[in-house]
């Protein structure tokens, strides 16, 4: 205890280890207790930097499923992770009872059902040709799929569909009181 504050020290002893993926070449930041061994200490640590993407509880398993297949490519197989996010638009439209065929289609009518706005229906469009490539072998090569791009308009669509209704019902509930 501190002998003036009266308050306790509750610090731990933690390690910072900023290594180099392998694979990418990007820069990555873990952060863990210091128990002994370095070695033992970097088994143990956590990823903090940078953040991984999680989709919430509310969304379907399999989309979620095949968003974290995702995400673990992203950097490093790029025209793959484009097609795995095309097979997760292709999930959220099983999800929401859309009749199977062309995923254009298919996001057409998730627009028309009110499940999706209108301008959402053409950042869909642009994940599925994204996918597309990704999936198909053609003349078509993009020498640099804008990744970042691709997952954020994933992450919007799937926010519209599943997060904010959640939200939204969340806000609703804790303000009852006031009304």
């Amino acid at each position: 205890m501190d002998d003036e504050t009266g308050i306790h020290d509750q610090s731990f002893p933690a390690t910072y280890f900023l290594t180099v993926c392998e694979t990418c070449n990007n820069t990555l930041l873990y952060w863990g207790l210091r128990f002994g061994r370095v070695e033992e200490d970097f088994q143990k640590s956590i990823l903090s930097w940078p953040k991984q993407k999680e989709l919430s509880r509310k969304v379907p398993q399999r989309i979620r499923d095949y968003y974290e297949e995702a995400i673990k490519i992203k950097r490093i197989a790029p025209s793959s992770f484009a097609g795995q996010i095309r097979k997760c638009l292709e999930a959220l439209c099983d999800a929401r009872k859309i009749k199977k065929g062309q995923l254009f289609k298919r996001l057409k009518a998730l627009s028309d059902k009110g499940e999706i706005p209108k301008h959402f229906v053409e950042m869909a469009d642009i994940l599925r040709f994204f996918g597309n490539i990704g999936v198909h072998s053609s003349e078509t090569n993009i020498p640099k799929l804008p990744v970042d791009t691709i997952d954020d308009f994933f992450i919007a669509i799937i926010e519209y569909v599943y997060g904010f209704p959640g939200r939204i019902e969340e806000i609703k509930q804790s303000y009852k009181e006031y009304k």
